[in-house]
C-alpha cells in the first residue's frame, strides 16, 4: 500500500483539496479521460495538481465503496482503476464540498498515476495522449527536470542560488499563471495602473488554512486579483498572453520561498508541452497561435457576506473596473441584481460565488444599500481581461 494512504500529512491535504480550486464552474478547461472504476464508467479528469485520484463522498457511494474515514479525508477500500487501456489497484481519496458546489464530475486522475509514463499535454484540445516514445522534435525545445517524488506535478527551474525554482503544474486549475505571494507583489507593483479583475472561488484548501477572522462565514471561499501579462520568464522559459495572478492558497502553504509559480490550464495552452516519465523531464515549446478567450470577472467586483450574523453580501471593488467607475464601492450592501433578490447566502450559499463571467451579458442593474440609503446603479460589463482587441 503507497506510504499516503496509509499516513496522511497536512501538506497532502492540501494538495488534494487544492484540486478542486475552481473546478466547480469551468467543466470546459478539463482534461477527461475513458476511465472506469471496479469495472463501471466514471466520469473523471486528469489532474497533475492532485496528489493521487479522488472521489467525491457522494459519487464514492454510487460506486458502492466502502469507506474509512481519516482527519479531513476519507480513504476507499481497494479499487480496480482503469483508463488508457491500463488497470491497477488503488485506494481513492474521497472529499466533499458543500451543496451549493455543483460538480459535472466523479472525480480525479492525480499525479500519482500518471508518473513514470510518457505523455503529450494538449490544453487546447483538452486531451493528454500516451506516447511510446518521445518525438524527435522536442531536441530544440525548453527542458526543465521534474522533481521525482513530489505529491503534484513539479519542474525545476536553475538558479543562482544553486537551489532550483520551483513550477507546479495543475491541470486542475482553468486560470493562467499563479505567482507565489511574494512575485505577485512584485508583479503587481510592476503593473499599476493596467486593467484587474476579481475572482471567486471555492477550494476546500482554504477550509483548513483560514481562521474564523479572515474567513468567518464562508469557509473554502476564495478572492484574489487577476490581471493579463503579455509575457512572463520563468527562467529559460517565457509565457507569452495569459492571465496572471497570485496562487491559490493551498499552494502558496504547500510551496514555501522556493515557489516560483503555478500553470493552470489558461497558460499551457500556450504551450506545447511533453513529459517523459521514464527520464524526469518535460519539453516544453511556446505555441505560435493567437490566446484564446479567457472566462473572467466581467465585473470588477464581487459580493461575499460580511460576518456569520448578517445574511446580506457587501461588495469588494476592483479600483478602475466597470463596478468603481459605475459608482459601486467597497462596503455597500447588494440587494438585488437585475430585480433578482435571492442574495441571502445563509439560504442561498451559492449567491456569494457569483463572478459574473456572464458572456451573454451586456449590461446588469444593481441595487444596493449605502449608509442607510438604496441605491440604483447600471453599469456594462466588460472584457477586462485579454490582449488588444478582445
Amino acid at each position: 500500500m503507497p506510504r499516503p494512504f496509509r499516513i496522511i500529512s497536512c501538506a497532502l491535504l492540501l494538495l488534494l483539496a487544492a484540486a478542486l480550486a475552481g473546478c466547480a464552474a469551468t467543466p470546459d478547461e478539463r482534461m477527461w479521460v475513458d476511465a472506469k472504476i471496479n469495472g463501471a464508467p466514471a466520469r473523471l479528469f486528469i489532474d497533475t495538481g492532485s496528489a493521487t485520484a479522488m472521489l467525491m463522498r457522494d459519487e464514492a457511494k454510487k460506486f458502492g465503496l466502502a469507506i474509512t474515514d481519516r482527519p479531513g479525508l476519507g480513504i476507499s477500500d481497494p479499487v480496480s482503476l482503469e483508463f488508457w487501456n491500463s488497470t491497477s489497484t488503488t485506494r481513492l481519496v474521497i472529499d466533499q464540498v458543500p451543496p451549493y458546489i455543483k460538480l459535472d464530475m466523479d472525480g480525479v486522475i492525480g499525479w500519482a498515476q500518471l508518473r513514470g509514463k510518457i505523455l503529450r499535454f494538449d490544453a487546447n484540445a483538452r486531451r493528454i495522449t500516451p506516447l511510446d516514445q518521445l518525438p524527435p522534435e522536442v531536441a530544440g525545445w525548453t527542458k526543465l527536470r521534474v522533481r521525482p517524488n513530489p505529491q503534484i506535478m513539479t519542474l525545476e527551474v536553475p538558479s543562482a542560488s544553486g537551489l532550483p525554482g520551483l513550477i507546479y503544474v495543475d491541470t486542475g486549475n482553468p486560470g493562467g499563471i499563479g505567482l507565489s505571494p511574494a512575485h505577485w507583489q512584485t508583479w503587481r507593483a510592476a503593473h499599476l495602473g493596467e486593467p484587474a479583475t476579481l475572482r471567486i472561488f471555492f477550494t476546500p484548501s482554504a477550509r483548513r488554512l483560514t481562521s474564523p477572522q479572515t474567513n468567518p462565514v464562508s469557509p473554502g471561499t476564495v478572492v484574489a486579483e487577476e490581471m493579463w501579462a503579455q509575457e512572463y520568464a520563468l527562467g529559460p522559459l517565457t509565457i507569452t498572453e495569459t492571465p496572471i495572478g497570485e496562487s491559490d492558497p493551498a499552494t502558496a502553504a504547500f510551496g514555501g520561498p522556493r515557489h516560483l509559480a503555478t500553470l493552470g490550464m489558461a497558460a499551457l495552452r500556450r504551450l506545447d508541452f511533453i513529459y517523459d516519465g521514464r527520464n524526469n523531464y518535460v519539453y516544453l515549446h511556446p505555441l505560435d497561435i493567437p490566446p484564446a478567450l479567457y472566462s473572467h470577472n466581467r465585473l470588477g467586483a464581487v459580493f461575499t457576506p460580511a460576518d456569520a450574523t448578517h445574511d446580506y453580501l457587501v461588495a469588494r471593488v476592483e479600483p478602475g473596473g466597470p463596478a468603481d467607475r459605475a459608482g459601486v464601492r467597497n462596503g455597500d450592501q447588494l440587494t438585488s441584481i437585475n430585480g433578482h433578490t435571492h442574495l441571502n447566502w445563509l439560504i442561498h450559499p451559492d449567491a456569494g460565488l457569483l463572478n459574473f463571467e456572464w458572456p451573454w451579458a451586456s449590461a446588469i442593474h444593481l441595487h444596493v444599500q449605502r449608509d442607510g440609503e438604496e441605491l440604483q446603479i447600471g453599469l456594462f460589463l466588460e472584457n477586462i481581461l485579454g490582449p488588444d482587441g478582445f
